[in-house]
């Protein structure tokens, strides 16, 4: 989205790596951001495991929590479905 493309542009500009120049600079920005792009999987791949093997729709459970991920940094509140909600269409494309 817009929102994340000026925040990602913005953390890019304020990362004090970005403007040191030495030897290897390039190298080590690439390096610095594989090990980020690592660091990052090991830190989800217990989660998705555990999606994987106790969630009957692994994708529409990981959208569900996004779309609340997403919807709370934006200060909007989401409530949660009763029993007796109708489940949207969308939610049952399987």
């Amino acid at each position: 989205s817009p929102r994340d493309l000026f925040g990602k542009g913005a953390d890019l500009a304020m990362n004090p790596i970005n403007h040191a120049t030495f030897d290897n600079d390039d190298e080590t920005r690439m390096g610095l951001a594989a090990l980020g792009g690592i660091s990052a999987r090991e830190r989800a791949i217990e989660v998705v495991d555990d999606l994987r093997t106790t969630q009957f729709d692994p994708y529409a459970t990981v959208r569900r929590f996004y779309i609340r991920d997403r919807a709370a940094e934006a200060g909007i509140t989401v409530s949660e479905p009763e029993d007796g909600d109708k489940v949207e269409d969308y939610e049952l494309d399987f």
